[in-house]
């Protein structure tokens, strides 16, 4: 007999391999459009939301009924984008009145905890199907809470034309983070550090600049894409968020990290960024070759050579091509992870993904890293302080500021750069701008010279 988990998670499979979704998200909205706005107001009177006013005063009534219908608003915006999808594409949302915070900076149009009730009222009256979220703690399995446009409801979504698009706003230019949980903190006290202040300007100003540009992708005409990976699983892009945030790492120790997240284009499969555009025009794509293994070298004064993951293992039964492979994903591991336990147990898994049916050429033992992690230092001695010794985030300030240098050359020329962590994408006819601020920037920062190369 089926115990009740096991029931909740046959019900999700039943669909989940006809169907996929997409993420609610606070703050977005759609631009104003006469047709959806109609479309509201029918569907706010025939759910009798109004109903579920508690208010009596005049003013307190006219305040909470707007409120409802902000929330109706959201609740249609997301079920359209997720029907231009697919008609049975569902929407992820969140039932847990905690999630919905007026006060978060994530949160632009404030949308309150009485979403919750506006959803459950959708699905008495067959506005839409659901299927309630589960979380078993025994075996760590759960599922968010989906919503759809029911049956009855498809034909009112499918006369809204074609697109509607989300109507943009900025996220926070930082974003603070606990450094070990990851969860957000408060800010006020740090925002008075110099470094803040400093970040906080140039990524507004880059975000300022991002809401006149269009970024594109060949092919699609709205602000979703949907992909399909080899596992039959989507993964959908929202062409809205062309804005980028930093965030911040903080501890005892200090404040650290502030990479740069958010962005469409830092998420999407990179077998299909040729397909962004700039303001129309078709893009390039370079990335520092090696980026974190030249940085290390780079500051303890070493220069590496131009093919720097080319190291002799001493196995006769790895090729070079997966020699390279194995390096690379060591060097990236093992500067991100903290002992040899976690270390060799990612890149055992790495190497696994990659090299499907054990057709790695050796045996990935305990011994054989032991032997990668030898050669390593022996071919590089400056790396000995760092490996499997948890200093990823070091690097990660490093690549940062490098980004923030290059996004700061461009705005001084009005032009767009899309940082992609180690790679860069802009506008074709500005291919060769890049390249030179690339070298330029890392030769100023460590005085040696990289490898930049274009996808």
């Amino acid at each position: 007999m089926l115990d009740q988990g096991s029931l909740h998670r046959a019900e999700w499979d039943r669909s989940i391999n006809k169907s996929h979704a997409i993420i609610y998200e606070k703050s977005s909205m759609p631009v104003r459009n006469a047709h959806f706005e109609r479309l509201l107001d029918v569907l706010f009177e025939q759910t009798c939301i109004e109903n579920m006013v508690s208010s009596t005063i005049s003013a307190k009534k006219e305040t909470e009924t707007k409120t409802l219908k902000k929330c109706l608003k959201s609740i249609l915006w997301h079920l359209y984008r997720a029907f231009s999808i697919d008609q049975d594409c569902y929407v992820q949302i969140s039932l847990s009145s905690n999630s919905y915070k007026v006060k978060d900076e994530l949160n632009p149009h404030r949308i309150p905890r009485r979403i919750v009730d506006v959803v459950h009222r959708l699905h008495e009256a067959e506005i839409i199907d659901m299927k309630i979220g589960f979380l078993d703690r025994g075996i760590l399995y759960g599922r968010r809470t989906r919503i759809r446009a029911s049956v009855k409801f498809l034909s009112e979504l499918g006369s809204l034309p074609r697109p509607i698009n989300a109507d943009p706003v900025p996220p926070p230019a930082i974003l603070f983070r606990d450094k070990e949980t990851k969860k957000p903190i408060s800010s006020n006290f740090f925002m008075k550090s110099t470094n803040v202040t400093k970040i906080t300007e140039l990524v507004s100003s880059y975000n300022d600049m991002m809401l006149g540009r269009k970024i594109t992708l060949d092919g699609i005409s709205g602000d979703l894409a949907a992909w399909e990976n080899k596992k039959g699983e989507f993964t959908t892009i929202d062409l809205s968020k062309k804005f980028i945030s930093a965030v911040v790492h903080c501890s005892n120790d200090g404040l650290g990290y502030f990479r740069m997240h958010g962005a469409f284009w830092q998420l999407m499969p990179s077998g299909y960024r040729h397909l962004v555009r700039v303001d129309g025009e078709k893009t390039a794509c370079l990335d520092y070759s090696s980026q974190v293994l030249n940085i290390a070298a780079s500051l303890n004064g070493y220069q590496l050579p131009e093919d720097a993951y080319n190291i002799d293992l001493g196995n006769f039964f790895i090729n070079s091509i997966d020699t390279k492979n194995l390096i690379k994903s060591a060097v990236v591991i093992f500067l991100n992870t903290s002992d040899k336990k976690s270390g060799y147990g990612a890149l055992r898994s790495a190497l696994r993904t990659t090299y499907t049916n054990g057709s790695f050429p050796v045996r990935l033992t305990n011994e054989f890293f032991d032997q990668v992690v030898t050669h390593l230092v022996y071919n590089y001695p400056f790396l000995e302080q760092y490996l499997l010794k948890n200093h990823g985030h070091d690097f990660f300030a490093e690549d940062a500021e490098i980004a923030r240098s290059i996004i700061q050359k461009f705005l001084d020329h009005d032009k767009v750069v899309l940082p992609i962590h180690d790679g860069f994408m802009v506008a074709v006819s500005d291919r060769d701008l890049l390249h030179e601020t690339m070298h330029k920037v890392w030769r100023d920062r460590f005085g040696t010279v990289i490898q930049i190369k274009e996808e």
